[in-house]
């Protein structure tokens, strides 16, 4: 009984985070373009709209250093250099990413964006067959080529015209 009541949390919490993880792109889209619209007011300078996704992202992330820093301090102890340097490669990686899908956000739709996005799954056990020289079943390589035509159905025929350059930046981001 205590299992099954578990079973049920845990597929509930799996919703929660697919629909948070969902409407996050449309809020993000939002929050940047609000950013970037108030930074061109301020600056009295248009060009200022276009950094409205990397501010974004430096306010979100500033934020949740600090956050992170008052609940758990003590994961701020005993810091190796090599912690700290792959950290930092690890953050310019993730920075990149991160960067490639705000601003591909920023020129094209949300729907598009998070699908594009949600390749990674499929892209992940790709790199590893070509990186790592792991093998990698039929069934994902099948999964590829639906996930591939899928892209195709959402960006060659679409009303804000074919695969353009903010597409192009969130299957970057993936």
């Amino acid at each position: 009984m205590i299992a099954r009541h578990r079973e049920r949390q845990a597929v509930l919490m799996l919703l929660v985070a697919c629909v948070l993880w969902g409407v996050s792109f449309n809020w993000n889209k939002q929050a940047q373009d609000i950013l970037g619209r108030r930074l061109a007011e301020a600056g009295d300078d248009p060009r200022m709209a276009s950094i409205g996704p990397a501010a974004f992202l430096a306010v979100r992330f500033f934020l949740a250093v600090v956050v992170w820093a008052a609940l758990f301090p003590k994961s701020l102890r005993g810091w190796s250099m090599r912690t700290v340097k792959a950290g930092l490669i690890g953050g310019a990686l993730l920075s990149i990413g991160m960067l490639f899908q705000h601003y591909g956000l920023a020129k094209t739709s949300e729907s598009l964006s998070s699908f594009l996005t949600s390749l990674t799954v499929l892209f992940t056990p790709i790199m590893a067959y070509f990186v790592l020289r792991h093998r990698v079943s039929g069934r994902l390589w099948g999964s590829v080529a639906c996930a591939t035509f899928g892209v195709a159905l959402m960006t060659l025929h679409r009303e804000e015209g074919r695969f353009d350059l903010g597409a192009l930046q969130g299957l970057l981001c993936a």
